[in-house]
């Protein structure tokens, strides 16, 4: 497949849309396991009103401004690479907590 275009742009948007629907349905998941009953209203809350502004932001930012199509998709790809990024450091500080807090094999 060749980069750029309509059918690139129209994958790329899928893609981050269906990314965008896992994870929210994930988030409410963990919510609901983890988060005391109590404190779940606050935390939907909060995380729903910060999503919300993120895709405002996101939205506005071509509205504002006119990038050409490589811009976009480069935009895309650098956001991507940091919160994979992100995401990996996290899930490896987190296994190496659980391995830490775990009981010696005897």
């Amino acid at each position: 497949m060749a980069t750029g275009g309509i059918l690139t742009q129209a994958i790329l948007i899928f893609v981050a849309s269906l990314s965008s629907g896992i994870a929210k349905v994930a988030f409410d998941a963990l919510v609901q396991r983890d988060t005391p009953e109590s404190r779940r209203g606050t935390a939907f809350a909060r995380f729903e009103t910060r999503f919300q502004l993120v895709w405002v932001i996101g939205a506005v930012i071509p509205v504002a401004f006119a990038f050409p199509v490589g811009w976009g998709d480069g935009a895309m790809a650098g956001l991507s690479g940091v919160a994979a990024v992100a995401y990996w450091t996290r899930w490896q500080s987190l296994k190496s907590r659980a391995v830490r807090k775990r009981p010696p094999i005897v």
